[in-house]
């Protein structure tokens, strides 16, 4: 909905899950409600409510096609999985990332190769560190700093695991250093 320089939406998602048989699964379903704002003629997100349904299984379908959850991985599982990921970034290494199936990277919004944007110029190690893991979710934030081209540079990230592999990696990179010099 549209007023002015303001406007509303509300879109649907689902996630699908593909399982070691290649068959896809409905994990979750919900909805995103918006609240943008018109800037110097573009749209930029002011605010992002997620809501998602409870999920139950579908009535007629077999046990058999309800795969039992994994184990959920506790805090220091997601400490690892987060040291991992930026030691491969540091280190210019996708291929040390362990990836589910549907792996999505995102840089500052934009959907991108992993192995390009940070990844391809990012200086080890990295500096500070600050975890915020959630094992409810098998989620992880990470606050911290990184060297791109011998300056520092201000990183923040997100990975959501399935069965301990990264499904979800999203990168927030702040160029225009608050860091003295």
């Amino acid at each position: 909905q549209l007023d002015g320089d303001r406007a509303t939406a509300t879109s649907y998602w689902m996630e699908v899950m593909i399982g070691e048989d290649l068959k896809p699964s409905v994990r979750a379903t919900g909805y995103y409600r918006d609240v943008l704002k018109r800037d110097n003629g573009r749209w930029k997100f002011q605010t992002r409510e997620v809501f998602a349904y409870d999920m139950a299984p579908v009535a007629g379908s077999e046990p058999s096609s309800m795969a039992a959850p994994a184990p959920r991985c506790d805090e220091a599982c997601l400490r690892t999985a987060m040291d991992v990921y930026l030691d491969a970034m540091t280190a210019h290494k996708p291929a040390a990332v362990p990836r589910a199936i549907g792996f999505r990277f995102t840089e500052n919004g934009v959907a991108i190769p992993l192995g390009e944007g940070l990844w391809s110029t990012a200086q080890g190690p990295v500096g500070y560190r600050i975890y915020i893991p959630d094992p409810a979710t098998d989620t992880i934030a990470f606050i911290g700093s990184v060297k791109e081209r011998g300056r520092p540079v201000f990183l923040a990230v997100r990975l959501r695991l399935v069965d301990g592999k990264v499904i979800d990696a999203e990168t927030g990179v702040s160029r225009g250093s608050p860091f003295p010099d």
